[in-house]
């Protein structure tokens, strides 16, 4: 008799233990149910090293100023941490990069300061040879790009957005009479101490080309010519 007892309850047991077991399996409502993953957002993110090598047109310029595009050239090297989320094809990053522009100017004209501070240009003297003169820009630069591919496993992107600009300038003017070589240096030229750049960049297979716009004057209102600067180069 309580082999029988022990039997029912051992049953009554198993029965219960399974319908749990089994409404586990399929779910309360008896259907199979999908599974749900709450994982969160997985992020990919690297720092990446850039190089940019250019030519600088001023704009908006008087015609007194006569500068020559192969004269003023542009360089730039910088360090960005770009962050990706998974899955995506877009990229945000942030950086810090270091700028050189230089604006020449024709051989026949040089760049000087005057007694109130003031940037000009004035003819070299007759005699003179192995002229040059330049603007030197130097800026500490915080670049804030979006890069959207064109596919997951595509070769092709393109960046765009501001750069942040924290700069000082020189003059340097170099020039021939004779057998002497003269060499003139000019620092505090008023160039304007912040500006804001637009660049875009379109890449292919790693290597970019790149066009940078400066919308702000290189010098502040009274301190030298007012101009802008558009830049074509290559970038990787």
């Amino acid at each position: 008799m309580k082999k029988i007892f022990l039997f029912i309850a051992l049953f009554v047991g198993m029965s219960s233990y399974g319908a749990d077991k089994l409404e586990t399996l399929l779910g309360s409502d008896g259907l199979i149910p999908v599974e749900q993953k709450k994982d969160s957002v997985k992020k990919e993110s690297a720092l990446s090293l850039h190089f940019g090598a250019g030519v600088s047109f001023p704009l908006n310029l008087d015609a007194d100023y006569s500068f020559v595009p192969m004269r003023s050239l542009e360089f730039m090297f910088g360090l960005s941490y770009d962050y990706t989320p998974k899955d995506r094809l877009q990229t945000y990053s942030v950086g810090i990069a270091g700028i050189w522009r230089n604006f020449g100017l024709h051989s026949g004209q040089y760049f000087g300061k005057t007694d109130d501070g003031y940037v000009d240009v004035a003819s070299f003297p007759e005699g003179t040879t192995s002229r040059a003169s330049r603007i030197h820009v130097y800026s500490f630069a915080i670049p804030l790009m979006f890069t959207q591919k064109f596919g997951h496993k595509s070769h092709y992107s393109f960046s765009f957005g501001p750069i942040v600009c924290f700069n000082s300038g020189s003059i340097n003017s170099h020039y021939t009479i004779g057998d002497t070589d003269y060499n003139a240096s000019t620092r505090h030229i008023g160039t304007r101490p912040v500006t804001v750049d637009i660049m875009g960049v379109f890449r292919a297979y790693g290597f970019g080309l790149y066009c940078k716009y400066s919308p702000m004057s290189v010098f502040k209102s009274d301190r030298g010519p007012k101009f802008q600067s558009l830049s074509f180069g290559l970038y990787f």
